[in-house]
């Protein structure tokens, strides 16, 4: 699969103190009660790109049905909580996830282009019949459509969808194993709507001079400390790169999700030197291993998305919030 377009970082040049909080105007509650999206309610880009497979045939993932049956389960003993980094220009997964999860979704993407896009669908998210109007830029309103049919097939399921805006939360903000400003780089090969990573080596000559960004990042225990959250029951990483080092994060932290998708993009699109993108692939696939050694097992959804989930987990029942 050709490299995703901007899923990932842009913005704000100033860095963050201790007491500061990392959430720049955030839409929607942290969490709250079910939706009441039932069961017999067809929910959007759910099998779109194949069985077992929710979102476009671009940014579309595996949800093995036996995992969506424990997920729902335990669904229905309380709430679940759904993190996502990475949008870009294809919100379909997520979209998709917060309907079949009943639950709230929790985006992180501070590229200027996923920020572009999470407006335009947060407009027209369950306007049933409404005209989609004259785009800014095609690719901003869907960077994964090839054509217009697939613009509209994709636009037509937003404006359908039975899930209210309050339930999607969007912060511009990076998820890294450290809070403050750093750097994305874009690749000299990538147009100007084209995707950041936080490591250079996955990006030619160290990116692009006038297009690599100062973005605005935050550790894992900050965001989660920000909403009060213990644990993560699904995630979703999709961050050009960065993929590995945050999931060896997920595994010091004791943070051990029940499901996790993400695209190993080491795996399949390092636009770096081939000497670099060899040892970022060793790397992917040494934390592939120490990820079954926690627990995990996983599927594939074309050359580098994969779906990891601990069965134990899922069956197991929610843990108790840590005192403070």
């Amino acid at each position: 699969r050709k490299l995703r377009s901007a899923k990932s970082r842009s913005r704000s040049k100033n860095g963050l103190s201790d007491g500061q909080h990392v959430l720049m105007n955030p839409t929607g509650p942290p969490t709250g009660p079910l939706m009441h999206v039932h069961a017999h309610v067809a929910c959007p880009f759910d099998g779109t790109c194949g069985k077992d497979c929710v979102g476009t045939q671009y940014g579309g993932r595996r949800l093995p049905s036996h995992v969506r049956a424990h997920l729902l389960a335990k669904r229905h003993r309380g709430e679940l909580i759904y993190y996502s980094f990475g949008m870009g220009q294809d919100i379909s997964f997520d979209i998709s996830m917060a309907c079949i999860l009943n639950t709230t979704a929790l985006l992180f993407d501070p590229s200027p282009h996923a920020a572009e896009h999470f407006k335009f669908v947060m407009e027209r998210l369950g306007q049933h019949g409404n005209e989609l109007g004259t785009a800014v830029d095609s690719k901003l309103e869907c960077g994964g459509c090839r054509n217009a049919g697939e613009r509209k097939a994709y636009w037509s399921w937003i404006r359908h969808s039975p899930s209210p805006r309050s339930v999607f939360r969007y912060m511009p903000v990076a998820l890294s194993n450290v809070t403050g400003t750093q750097t994305f780089y874009q690749a000299q090969t990538q147009q100007a709507s084209g995707s950041y990573s936080l490591v250079a080596d996955m990006r030619d000559k160290g990116g692009q001079v006038g297009r690599n960004v100062a973005v605005r990042t935050a550790s894992l225990q900050k965001l989660m400390a920000e909403f009060g959250h213990h644990r993560i029951d699904a995630l979703k990483i999709d961050v050009e790169g960065m993929e590995v080092k945050l999931l060896e994060l997920f595994l010091e932290s004791k943070v051990l999700p029940s499901v996790v998708f993400v695209d190993v993009d080491a795996m399949c699109c390092c636009h770096g030197t081939p000497m670099n993108c060899r040892r970022l692939k060793r790397e992917a696939k040494e934390v592939i291993r120490n990820l079954a050694a926690a627990g995990y097992s996983h599927v594939k959804h074309g050359q580098g998305d994969y779906t990891f989930f601990r069965m134990r987990s899922l069956r197991a029942p929610f843990p108790t919030a840590r005192a403070a």
